[in-house]
């Protein structure tokens, strides 16, 4: 596997992890480029819990995207509440709370919207 396939997943696992959901209010949107392409988290809420992560990667390389779709299929295929597409050099995962609780093991209730919105600062993202 190339080198920016392995970032990318590795970048994945690691804005995952940073996801422990909740709060209040319709959604978060946070962006932020790289050098492979850009990348875009959008968490909404239902109520004031949080209900769906869409995680977005666009790479400026076809080859690259093709790449790391295999690898990501490869890690998710077999889990319900996840959903991978590739559209050209764009991949797409969503993912229900219920399959990040099951894959990460994470508490879904321990980070209000303002600790998300820090935590994705943090990391270097464009909060919105």
């Amino acid at each position: 596997m190339k080198k920016t396939a392995k970032s990318v997943l590795l970048f994945m696992v690691m804005a995952m992890l940073l996801l422990a959901l909740t709060g209040c209010g319709n959604k978060i949107v946070a962006t932020k480029d790289s050098d492979e392409g850009k990348e875009t988290i959008e968490i909404k809420f239902k109520g004031d819990k949080a209900d769906k992560v869409t995680m977005s990667y666009t790479f400026k390389d076809k080859d690259d995207a093709e790449e790391t779709e295999k690898a990501i299929k490869s890690l998710f295929e077999d889990k319900d509440g996840i959903k991978i597409t590739r559209s050209g050099k764009k991949i797409t995962i969503k993912m229900d709370i219920d399959a990040y609780a099951e894959l990460y093991g994470g508490k879904v209730d321990t980070l209000s919207k303002d600790e998300i919105k820090e935590n994705l600062e943090k990391a270097g993202y464009d909060v919105k």
